[in-house]
């Protein structure tokens, strides 16, 4: 008969008992355990992971809050370092800076000095030329007086009639040459294209006054047919200056000619337009030379000649005083720039080293 299942009561197959059945059950619990547990292993598995995840993302939450605060703190940290430095960077720089100023003050101090005493060394050198050109100017002017009458007479004669050309351009102004017989210069007085009168000039540039002078100027007034005959001279007959009327002959300085010549051209257009006959004329124009020959006229040109000599000499001394004075200036403005140029180049060196050293310093805290 065959066993029974202890389980259910059913019959068993057959070769089957109780023991084959307990094999075979614990077999298949096993399988079902196994199987069981791989499930929940499974489960396990993936109730970790997801907690693992969690965990793993709370702790890259908490890890990005505290490196944003760790970041923060360092930001502050570095802004607080950075305004540190920029404070000593400054404070330095404004040190650096007086100090600059105060070494540029006793540069500019030491080079005002230097600037007096090179001053001082050319008002010597200065004083030190002027003597040697006044010696060289009074060695030209010694060898000027050596030099023969002809060749002074010829250089002032010619001066002259350059001098006369230009102050009357209208009128016909000769020379008579060298060897030819006659005046130093013809100056025929033109009006609206007709003669007026002639005024003749005897030059004379020599060192010393001859009476013989006289008497070949009054000579050409019948020769040339004028009473306007003036010697024009560098020297004068004792001692006298600038204009004189010596034997009734007019004696004007060589550097008044024109003025003179600005008198009697005058004279001569006046009497030349009068509606008289020609003796008439000439002796009007006796009146006039006879006027020019007065000690009236003579002191009042004088006057002339003495005003004209002070204004040239005071605007010559003014011209010098001026050369001298702006060349000094620009000197003095030219190395007053050049010490500004050096001061700001020393400044502008010290501040960019100040500010190279502050960025280091920065770098170096981060």
């Amino acid at each position: 008969m065959s066993e029974r299942c202890a389980v259910c009561g059913q019959p068993l197959p057959v070769g089957m008992n109780e023991t084959e059945m307990h094999r075979r059950l614990a077999k298949l619990g096993a399988a079902a355990a196994e199987r069981e547990a791989e499930k929940l292993r499974r489960q396990l598995d993936r109730q970790y992971r997801t907690q693992l995840a969690e965990q793993a993302a709370a702790i890259r939450k908490v890890a990005a809050k505290e490196a944003l605060a760790s970041s923060r703190h360092q930001i502050k940290s570095l802004q607080r370092s950075l305004s540190q430095a920029q404070r000593a960077s400054r404070r330095e720089a404004e040190a650096a800076a007086k100090q600059a100023a105060k070494e540029a003050a006793k540069l500019a101090r030491k080079e005002l000095d230097l600037l007096k005493l090179r001053t001082a060394k050319e008002r010597a050198q200065y004083a030190a030329d002027t003597g040697r050109l006044k010696a060289k100017v009074d060695d030209l002017s010694l060898k000027l007086e050596r030099q023969t009458s002809e060749q002074m007479g010829e250089m002032a004669e010619a001066d002259a009639f350059l001098a006369l050309r230009r102050a009357f351009p209208h009128d016909d102004i000769q020379r008579v040459g060298r060897g030819v017989r006659g005046a130093d210069i013809l100056h025929i007085v033109m009006v609206e294209g007709n003669e007026a009168g002639r005024i003749i000039y005897e030059c004379k540039n020599v060192s010393g006054w001859q009476n013989e002078w006289l008497a070949k100027a009054r000579n050409y007034r019948a020769e040339y047919q004028t009473p306007w005959v003036v010697i024009a001279s560098r020297c004068f007959p004792r001692r006298e200056k600038w204009f004189v009327v010596e034997r009734g002959v007019p004696v004007i300085d060589l550097r008044l000619i024109v003025k003179l010549a600005e008198v009697l051209r005058a004279a001569v257009v006046e009497i030349g337009q009068l509606r008289t006959s020609n003796i008439g004329r000439q002796a009007k124009a006796e009146q006039m030379f006879e006027y020019v020959r007065s000690d009236h006229f003579a002191g009042r040109f004088r006057g002339v000649a003495e005003a004209i000599a002070t204004l040239r000499d005071h605007q010559g001394k003014e011209r010098q005083w001026h050369t001298e004075a702006w060349a000094k200036q620009t000197r003095l403005y030219d190395e007053m720039d050049e010490s500004r140029r050096e001061i700001s180049a020393r400044i502008r060196a010290i501040a960019e080293a100040t500010s190279n050293m502050g960025l280091r310093v920065v770098a170096g805290d981060g």
